[in-house]
């Protein structure tokens, strides 16, 4: 945590942002609310044209990013995050990104800017501390939902921030259902990716008898995690005689 505090936060905009065919954002614009534990600083709705790329670093909110028109393309971290109408995209704070127009370029985006003194926690207890992309059935009804605080926060009505607060709550453990549900097919896809080279090599490398005791060096993982995939996925224990996972009997025999 003090080493992400020693970052600072900057952005760069390419392309012309008052080109936007539309634009409007609500602003939290509460007095006292410092303290406040998880809030929505900002709903922000754009319609463009024209080219436009934008890069953050340590960006300070989590975002909750839609497409109801066209496709957005973010990079963080080497990865490509494609999205469309119909998914969501969550990048929490901290976090290193950019985006631009895929397709012909024009799109009509709708974020959510989360906030608060607790905002790390948060993002701790529901599993959102990398960016996620997943497919969410109900993207109408957040959108609309989205919409519906960004004019409770332009009411400018203090009687309505308990219900903001709710709210904010209250989607955000929606989405961590399916962001965590995402996140643990991409982990079992990696996982079974690097079981299916293990066994690669131990049949590319038969004529020279590959020791197994080589293989994480050649996999680029540790001993202890890559033994721990071979008991779960497999049942065996990653030795040289391929014994059964509380078993006596070599599996050869």
């Amino acid at each position: 945590m003090k080493e992400l505090k020693k970052r600072r936060h900057n952005y760069e905009a390419i392309g012309d942002h008052d080109a936007a065919v539309s634009f409007h954002i609500s602003i939290w614009g509460f007095r006292d609310s410092a303290m406040l534990p998880l809030y929505p600083y900002a709903v922000e709705e754009t319609v463009r044209r024209n080219r436009f790329t934008f890069r953050e670093q340590f960006c300070r909110f989590l975002f909750v990013v839609m497409l109801l028109e066209g496709e957005l393309v973010y990079r963080s971290k080497g990865e490509i995050f494609r999205l469309t109408p119909g998914k969501v995209l969550l990048i929490p704070p901290g976090s290193d990104y950019s985006f631009s127009p895929g397709g012909g370029g024009g799109y009509h985006k709708l974020v959510l800017e989360l906030k608060g003194v607790l905002l790390d926690s948060v993002c701790s207890v529901f599993g959102l501390r990398e960016i996620r992309l997943f497919d969410f059935a109900q993207s109408e009804e957040l959108i609309s939902r989205v919409r519906d605080m960004g004019a409770d926060i332009d009411a400018k009505e203090r009687e309505r921030i308990p219900k903001l607060l709710g709210e904010s709550y209250a989607l955000l453990s929606q989405l961590a259902v399916p962001a965590r549900e995402r996140a643990a097919e991409k982990a079992a896809g990696k996982t079974s990716r690097l079981l299916a080279s293990a066994q690669m090599l131990l049949g590319s490398d038969f004529d020279r008898e590959l020791n197994i005791s080589e293989l994480p060096a050649r996999l680029g993982v540790g001993r202890t995690t890559l033994d721990r995939l071979f008991r779960e996925k497999t049942g065996f224990l990653r030795n040289a005689t391929a014994t059964p996972a509380g078993s006596n009997t070599p599996a050869n025999c």
